[in-house]
């Protein structure tokens, strides 16, 4: 089974798209439409995946709500990761609303649009954090600048059992001379969190202009030499990642950046680290 672990749906003119400014949408593009379940499995088809981890790209609960009831009426999508204002005291009870949806799996915290460099140590925000980890077989989806990494081994050692994925590797600017360091640097702490597992993906739209396999491959090959495939997972970021290109050449271009790989590792990136970290049947 192949599993995009990470991609989004939403409906244009409905979904709270917290991203997607005015001038974005009157500016128009390939990603200022709706993008569903009919987009989805026709992109899917053009390489073979099978289900994937929608992650949320709205804020408004109604929109939480939306794509957890389409999820459970839909095979394609195997999991959902939602979103809640983890500084809301209330948030453990918006955590058990969704938990009654039957492919919820977690929710993801937003640090790249904050502009405070201690977002996640804020108190409320760990506090939040404490009620997701408190709810058994629920997971935490990590959106986060590099510079925000060094709050995340405290994150861990508070919430010692709860499962944590950093999405898109922090980001690294691959497209920019010398962006390798500080980003491995701040990576390396993270080594030695066991419950923390990584995403290669979203990496097409940080490549610069005219991406290839050649300019991601020294982050991708440091995540493989560094983590080992039993803890990376592989994420298309569509449609966003439609701004670089299709879901045909995303794909390729990654797996040209990873490179040769086992059939046992191929299956560990494809699918079988997702199905267990998101509990996929």
């Amino acid at each position: 089974m192949v599993i995009d672990s990470h991609n989004h749906l939403w409906l244009i003119d409905s979904s709270d798209l917290y991203w997607l400014s005015e001038t974005d949408r009157v500016a128009g593009g390939v990603v200022v439409r709706d993008f569903g379940i009919e987009e989805i499995s026709q992109a899917f088809n053009t390489v073979g995946v099978d289900k994937s981890v929608l992650i949320q790209a709205w804020n408004a609960e109604e929109d939480q709500l939306y794509w957890l009831d389409t999820a459970d009426d839909n095979e394609v999508l195997g999991a959902v990761i939602a979103f809640a204002d983890f500084a809301d005291p209330n948030v453990g009870l918006t955590i058990d609303k969704f938990n009654r949806y039957s492919k919820f799996r977690g929710l993801r915290v937003n640090g790249q649009d904050k502009r405070d460099p201690d977002y996640l140590n804020q108190a409320d925000i760990r506090r939040g954090i404490k009620q997701l980890s408190l709810r058994d077989g629920l997971t935490l989806d990590l959106l986060l600048k590099h510079e925000d990494l060094m709050h995340v081994p405290r994150i861990a050692e508070e919430n010692p059992d709860l499962p944590m994925v950093l999405d898109h590797l922090a980001k690294p600017q691959t497209s920019t001379d010398g962006y390798f360091e500080p980003w491995a640097s701040q990576m390396e702490p993270l080594r030695d969190i066991p419950n923390l597992k990584f995403k290669i993906s979203g990496m097409l739209t940080e490549a610069g202009p005219e991406p290839s396999a050649g300019i991601m491959r020294p982050a991708v090959q440091f995540m493989i030499e560094n983590y080992g495939f039993e803890r990376l997972m592989w994420g298309s970021d569509w449609p966003v990642s439609l701004l670089a290109g299709s879901y045909k050449h995303n794909f390729d271009t990654t797996m040209a950046a990873v490179g040769d790989m086992t059939e046992q590792q191929r299956d560990m990136l494809l699918g079988g680290n997702a199905a267990l970290h998101y509990q996929i049947p």
